[in-house]
């Protein structure tokens, strides 16, 4: 039995949208980057942040993709030298990024976003409220990255 055949369908799923163009253009332009090794369910990526002074040039968060893609992805803001949850003054600022990254939400393990499951199940009405940025089966871990990339390079991030 190979490889592929022992893994879950969620994992199944994953593994294929990383290999997909639109996960690949992410990392070819060097939005974002897996770092690590995967282990399932959970998988840290890298996410690139404009430049501000005495900020860093990435945020790194950890997913749990339990379900993917039926049920939505969580992601916490992450601290690769603790191996846990990033310090509240390590978090990215600016009106858009600290309402994402409140450390003062679930003790900072998710983020404030409606295409996080944390949020979603808090937020169940989230879904018909803000249709085109909530999750839904159709979504891949790429169009996650994309709306964080495009939080983190908007013109009202002011760095960590």
């Amino acid at each position: 039995m190979n490889d592929r055949a022992r893994m879950s369908p969620d994992e199944r799923a994953f593994r294929a949208h990383l290999g997909g163009a639109e996960f690949a253009g992410g990392v070819a332009r060097r939005r974002w980057r897996v770092v690590g090794d995967i282990e399932w369910p959970h998988v840290v990526i890298a996410v690139s942040a404009a430049p501000r002074p005495d900020s860093p040039p990435e945020f790194f968060l950890r997913f749990d993709l339990e379900g993917y893609p039926v049920s939505p992805p969580t992601m916490a803001p992450w601290d690769p030298e603790t191996n846990g949850v990033l310090a509240a003054d390590r978090r990215p600022k600016g009106k858009h990024a600290a309402m994402a990254f409140r450390p003062d939400w679930e003790s900072g393990r998710a983020l404030y976003l409606p295409f996080d499951r944390v949020a979603l199940a808090a937020h169940p009405d989230w879904a018909q409220q803000y249709p085109r940025r909530a999750w839904n089966a159709d979504r891949t871990l790429a169009w996650v990255l994309r709306c964080i990339h495009d939080l983190l390079n908007e013109p009202d991030y002011e760095g960590a």
